[in-house]
This record gives C-alpha cells, sequence and structure tokens, in this order.
C-alpha cells in the first residue's frame, strides 16, 4: 500500500502472525522495530506510554505529517513490534484518505518499506507489487499522492523520548521547532 512517503508492506499491529509475515518477507533481523501508521494519536494511545504534556504538545505540531516520532511504548506493543527497545516509532499521514484507511482498519498498522532488508525501498507502488507480487494478500492502490512532488524520500525520524527532541533521520518535511514549548 503507498503511504505519504514510500510504499510499504502493513499488517494489523494487533495481529502477530501478520506483522511475523512481515518480518518473513522482508528476511528482516527480529531486534529491528517496525513503523506504525495511525489514523491520530489518540489511535496509537493504547501502544503507548505516557507522555509529559510537551510531548504531546510536539507531537501535535507534527501530525498529521512525514513526521515519524518515536515514543516510549507501552506493555501493550509487542516486541515483535519494538524489536525489544520499548520505544515505538509511529506516523500520523498527511492524506485524509490514507488516515481514513486506518479509521477503517480499527487499529494502527505496522509499515516498513517494501524491498527485502537490505535493498533500496520500492519507489512506487507499481514496484513495490511487481517485487512482492503473489506473496502478499493484498496490493492497496487507494488515490493518496506522496506529499514529495520528485522521488520519494522516507519519514524524517525524530525522538521523542529526549528533550529537546533530536532528529534521527532526515527525511520529508521541515521538522517543526519546539523551542517555545516548556
Amino acid at each position: 500500500m503507498a503511504t505519504d512517503t514510500l510504499p510499504g508492506l502493513h499488517a494489523r499491529i494487533d495481529t502477530p502472525a501478520a506483522v511475523a509475515r512481515i518480518q518473513a518477507l522482508k528476511g528482516r533481523d527480529a531486534g529491528k522495530p517496525l513503523l506504525v501508521l495511525a489514523a491520530s494519536l489518540e489511535a496509537a494511545a493504547p501502544w503507548l506510554a505516557e507522555r509529559p504534556a510537551r510531548v504531546d504538545q510536539y507531537i501535535r505540531r507534527c501530525w498529521p505529517g512525514p513526521f515519524t516520532l518515536v515514543l516510549k511504548a507501552s506493555a501493550a506493543a509487542s516486541r515483535a513490534v519494538t524489536g525489544g527497545r520499548g520505544t515505538l516509532a509511529v506516523r500520523v499521514p498527511q492524506p485524509p484518505a490514507l488516515r481514513e484507511a486506518l479509521l477503517q482498519v480499527g487499529v494502527p498498522i505496522v509499515s516498513t518499506s517494501a524491498n527485502a532488508a537490505g535493498e533500496l525501498p520500492a519507489p512506487t507502488l507499481l514496484e513495490a507489487a511487481e517485487a512482492f507480487g503473489e506473496r502478499v494478500d493484498l496490493v492497496s492502490d487507494l488515490a493518496w499522492s506522496p506529499v514529495s512532488k520528485t522521488l520519494p524520500v522516507p519519514s524524517t525520524l525524530v525522538d521523542l523520548t529526549l528533550w529537546p527532541p533530536v532528529v534521527l533521520r532526515p527525511g520529508e518535511g521541515i521538522v517543526p521547532d519546539w523551542s517555545d514549548i516548556r
């Protein structure tokens, strides 16, 4: 399925067999965490630990948008999703149609770029479908466009387990300022 950045492989966060299948499809190390896409902060909340008010204030500046935020995970977040790190990387995507699809699923979904481990991500949904073909249950061609008008780039990865926030990976979007948040 396309996202607001790169196309990816996806599964419900609450379905361990599907999460394991994603890891196997990619040939990915089980110790590497997966990204979570959610319709809203409230939808992701059961899988997140409590946060200081300043963190929630900053989250609302970033979402919806191409910012993946690393937050402390709750006990509900499985080791398969967190990679055993105690954190969860979550994004609320910009396109309203994508957020609506996430609402229809009813829970957040795990997501990872559509490629085998160690290879470059598929930049288009067509290339992702060609790479995984019949090994996936569904290729979803919902009508939303990536934020980028050029080649897709991954989301910007920001660690909010620290204050001030730390950009771990630059990507799509300009990171919102946090200097006025106390």
